[in-house]
């Protein structure tokens, strides 16, 4: 059983992993940061996204007021 539940997170993240980082972004912004740093070990494109810092600024610094644009977000 804990098998299947494996291979069931592992075909999901794969497919999280295949959407446009903006998406993926915001999916991750829906978790608390227990689980972004578990992301974050799934696989080297999950790590990067999930280092975001538009995802962390909640926890540090507020709520941010938008998504990030892609232009000179650090």
């Amino acid at each position: 059983m804990i098998a299947l539940a494996c291979a069931i997170a592992a075909a999901a993240m794969a497919k999280l992993a295949d959407l446009p980082n903006e998406i993926v972004l915001i999916v991750l912004s829906q978790l608390v940061p227990e689980d972004l740093c578990a992301v974050s070990c799934v696989n080297k494109h999950l790590s990067v996204i999930s280092s975001d810092n538009f995802l962390w600024e909640r926890f540090c610094c507020g709520i941010p007021k938008s998504l990030p644009t892609g232009k000179n977000d650090d």
